[in-house]
């Protein structure tokens, strides 16, 4: 049996901590537990928080949402591959501080050039 568990919570209600805690105790019980969170700590992960703490900004200008959307979807395609399905297929619990529905209310679905919405929070493979 595969599981993933995800902790979510705002900013500073303490899922970092709970996730590691959480990890420690499954450890602790003989259990084979992994510890990851998104953005992950791959390349595309790396560079989202890079620029969510101002790194690659454009002078006078805020970074378009729809490069945001794009790199989160990225960043998930990536992170499955390298990391959470590796560690499911060994049998590992993968225990994530936050997951794919905390994009949610980080940016709206951006209108294509034909003025319809397209959603980059389909599934992978999915639009």
């Amino acid at each position: 049996m595969t599981r993933l568990l995800v902790l979510e919570g705002l900013d500073g209600a303490g899922t970092t901590t709970q996730a590691r805690r959480l990890v420690e105790h499954l450890r602790a019980g003989g259990g084979r537990a992994h510890l990851t969170r998104e953005p992950s700590d791959g390349p595309i992960g790396r560079l989202i928080r890079e620029m969510l703490t101002g790194g690659h900004a454009i002078a006078g200008q805020s970074i378009n949402q729809s490069t945001f959307g794009l790199l989160f979807a990225a960043d998930r395609l990536d992170h499955l591959q390298r990391e959470v399905e590796p560690q499911l297929a060994a049998g590992a619990i993968v225990v994530s501080d936050r997951w794919y529905t905390r994009r949610w209310p980080i940016r709206a679905p951006a209108p294509t050039a034909t003025g319809s919405r397209r959603s980059t929070r389909a599934p992978a493979g999915r639009t």
